[in-house]
């Protein structure tokens, strides 16, 4: 049987290890544990050494000041154009937090896999009620996703404006990701699930109360995205 096209573990809020299945492991927005005294732990990526290591950007959260010698950084903020890290293709997307372009999601390819890693994008998403709001996600954000990462959680709760991205993006697989409290994953899984019809479940929601995750291939989308809810854990 053939490898995951993907592996991946789930350190904590923003944080992940992904490992593709030609050996490069890329890890994403490791920051502190609990920042800004909120409870968001990020645990501990013990003695293993990624290759690549991407930021959206540099607040507590989502960088924590540790030195990564010998892996390529890729600096979100700044960062302009795209990287290719063998086979693996790293197309930064100006989005926006608090004001226009002051954060960077990444789109990453690999082969025939379409990844949308989205930094902390939530101004975007709470904009999303407007017709301009709206105009600007489907401007640059790509559809025909196979998996999305995405925050669900802010200086104030966002979980019907996050479900309602997710419902215009369709990706094949989203996972929820920067939320201050299990409360806050909570409603936004409601969110989503009250959005399935009988008989037509366009929202499949799993809480396998684990941290790691395999996408085997690029499949065709079924018309569902599965909603992939994971428990951090150490490295």
């Amino acid at each position: 049987m053939a490898a995951p096209l993907l592996k991946l573990h789930y350190l904590g809020h923003s944080s992940f290890v992904l490992r593709f299945a030609s050996g490069v492991s890329l890890l994403t927005d490791y920051g502190k544990s609990n920042a800004f005294g909120l409870e968001s732990p990020i645990y501990d990526l013990g003695d293993l050494h990624p290759d690549v290591v991407l930021y959206s950007h540099h607040d507590d959260d989502h960088d924590r000041g540790e030195e990564f010698p010998g892996a390529t950084i890729l600096d979100g903020p700044h960062l302009h154009e795209e990287v290719g890290i063998d086979g693996i293709v790293f197309e930064p997307i100006r989005t926006s937090e608090r004001a226009p372009g002051d954060n960077t999601s990444f789109l990453i390819g690999f082969e025939d896999l379409k990844i949308l890693f989205a930094g902390d994008c939530q101004g975007d998403i709470v904009s999303i009620g407007q017709a301009s709001g709206r105009e600007r996600v489907e401007a640059h954000f790509p559809k025909s996703l196979d998996l999305l990462f995405l925050p669900i959680d802010w200086i104030h709760p966002i979980a019907t404006d996050a479900a309602a991205f997710v419902e215009l993006l369709q990706p094949r697989t989203v996972i929820p990701i920067h939320y201050w409290s299990g409360q806050a994953k909570a409603d936004f899984l409601a969110a989503l699930s009250g959005k399935n019809e009988p008989g037509a479940k366009r929202f499949l929601v799993e809480e396998p109360g684990r941290p790691d995750y395999a996408i085997e291939s690029a499949c065709a989308s079924d018309g569902a995205t599965r909603v992939i809810s994971l428990e951090p854990a150490p490295w």
